[in-house]
């Protein structure tokens, strides 16, 4: 059930690479030992004619200086790098206006290093909501075997960006704009980093007033009414308890304390948060693409993500009560709803069905699991409505970058120092891959398959897995061939239609609102059909049901546009 759509090789620069570049760029891309790049270098010399260093460290160039960036600092290292030294190195290969604006993500988080101890990394990582083909930049990192304080680790980082968003910066002799668009952490980090109280005290919602009380050694919210909290009030010191320590985050201009801190990150509150504690208990298998949920505990974000939207809906129904299915459908459909922007006119449904759910929740499962995650469901609409669907509130990309991070580390050895000269190699040679399709839609013949390039993220070929595809007339089809025009936007699908596809449930609306369809293999129409590429709507996922050659199709969400 899964797509190939994000499997597009990309291809390197076209610049002509000699061997000492190539193996550079191998080694650094691939994070080789220094011993294994010796071994290669030795191998080439031999059978070539190639002068190459007998040095890896040589070949790489590293600073032998990098240490002397290091500070001791109480409890600790710290290494900065800057926010400025990221864009301009990121961007360098980047076509930039007058009038760009560069919108910032943020996002602070603690990383175990080691089983074997308790030392842990603190970065700052930063991405560019707007220009999304640009990977995450490490601006900072803390080292030690407990948080760092906060005064000192926030206090460069808040300097540099006050700085920016007042000069703005110089990219290419070219002056842009930069604005921080949300810090994105989960819980602890949210806490820690704006010296409130954690998210299981009694004062720990972000966003509301609303007051926790302790059930069965719970902490648990029932209060979905709560005011709101206020970036005026979080600055004066209002909310009693809610207030542990002055924030550095107070300095940050142009900040909203309560509004720019997100708390419905999709992986932490959806994925690992409410799904994972909806299905923890239900202790069964299914014979799919997704483990048994005997192993729900190991699953990763993205499996309960793949799950949620794609088969939760039916595969549940055959294992829950019909209380607790028509109870789980209200937090389906809202998520669907709240996931693409192509149903943003439905996002007030969508936060009148979550509120729903988290006040039936107390019903279906007890009070005592009202927790934190739960009700923070109910700041879900205000969030995506000031900044988007759910998918642009996630810190998916920045957990990859912490496993990047720790996949930096060669031993236990000097280990920031380590991680700070891969990161100063992949900077130094750093080049922007670009898709090795430059111009959307494409086609891509290999033997006899042909596959379309629909667009970034969207590809159609024959077969189960990757041929079907939504019209925007509300038809299930399968993708056979294309034919070639000579104006390309104009191209035609040759496809299969499926007939008489009907709705997957009805509560608590008809699965069509949000386009997924249910149908039978043995309904195709017996002629071929030509479509229009402009009539695509989205890609399909096929999910197989108990009675033969029966499915549900479910649009792949990143491939809905509006």
């Amino acid at each position: 059930m899964e797509s190939s759509d994000d499997d597009i090789d990309p291809a390197a620069s076209d610049d002509p690479f000699s061997a000492e570049d190539a193996l550079r760029q191998w080694a650094i891309s691939t994070n080789q030992t220094y011993d294994s790049i010796a071994q290669v270098m030795d191998i080439v010399r031999k059978v070539s004619s190639c002068n190459l260093p007998k040095d890896a460290r040589t070949l790489l160039k590293i600073n032998r200086k990098i240490s002397a960036d290091i500070l001791t600092v109480e409890g600790g290292q710290y290494w900065y790098y800057g926010v400025q030294k990221c864009l301009t190195n990121k961007l360098s290969n980047t076509s930039l206006n007058s009038d760009t604006t560069l919108l910032l993500n943020v996002s602070i988080d603690g990383l175990p290093i080691f089983k074997s101890n308790n030392l842990q990394f603190w970065p700052i990582l930063i991405n560019i909501h707007n220009m999304p083909e640009i990977p995450v930049m490490i601006v900072s990192i803390y080292s030690g075997t407990k948080k760092p304080s906060i005064e000192y680790f926030l206090k460069q980082f808040i300097e540099e960006i006050n700085l920016l968003t007042s000069n703005g910066v110089q990219i290419n002799d070219v002056r842009v704009d930069v604005v921080v668009r949300a810090i994105i952490a989960d819980s602890p980090a949210r806490a820690f980093i704006k010296g409130v109280a954690n998210f299981n005290s009694f004062d720990g919602c972000l966003k509301c007033t609303t007051k926790g009380v302790k059930m069965q050694g719970r902490t648990t919210f029932l209060d979905c009414s709560a005011p709101k909290r206020t970036d005026r009030h979080i600055r004066k010191r209002k909310y009693g308890g809610h207030h542990k320590l002055d924030s550095p985050l107070l300095l940050l201009n142009n900040f909203d304390l309560v509004k720019q801190i997100i708390v419905c990150d999709q992986l932490h509150l959806i994925d690992l948060g409410v799904t994972k504690r909806i299905l923890i208990g239900l202790l069964f298998e299914i014979h799919r693409k997704f483990r048994s949920l005997h192993d729900v505990n190991h699953w990763k974000g993205s499996e309960f993500s793949s799950f949620l939207y794609y088969a939760s809906f039916s595969v549940l129904k055959n294992i829950m009560s019909d209380e607790q299915h028509k109870h789980y459908m209200l937090y389906f459909c809202s998520i669907t709803l709240f996931s693409s922007n192509i149903y943003k006119e439905h996002w007030l449904l969508a936060n009148n069905l979550i509120t729903l759910f988290v006040k039936k929740y107390v019903d279906v499962y007890g009070p005592q699991f009202i927790s934190s995650n739960v009700h923070n469901l109910t700041h879900i609409f205000e969030e995506v409505d000031e900044f988007g669907p759910l998918r642009t509130l996630s810190s998916y990309l920045f957990e990859n970058a912490l496993q990047h991070i720790k996949n930096l580390l060669r031993n236990g050895w000097r280990s920031l120092e380590q991680v700070i000269n891969r990161i100063a190699e992949q900077e130094a040679y750093y080049v922007h891959k670009k898709d090795d399709i430059s111009s959307y839609p494409s086609i891509k013949q290999r033997g006899n398959i042909t596959t379309l390039h629909v667009r970034k993220g969207f590809c159609l070929k024959p077969g189960h897995r990757d041929g079907w595809f939504l019209t925007k007339s509300g038809n299930v089809c399968q993708y056979i061939n294309v034919v070639a025009q000579e104006n390309v936007t104009s191209l035609k699908i040759i496809a299969r239609k499926l007939s008489n596809s009907t709705h997957c449930f009805d509560y608590p609306f008809t699965s069509k609102l949000i386009n997924m369809h249910r149908g039978n293999l043995r309904s195709f129409e017996e002629t071929e059909v030509q479509i229009d590429l402009q009539d695509v709507k989205c890609k399909l996922v096929a999910v197989p049901l108990p009675k033969d050659n029966e499915f549900d199709f479910v649009p792949l969400v990143h491939t809905l546009i509006e």
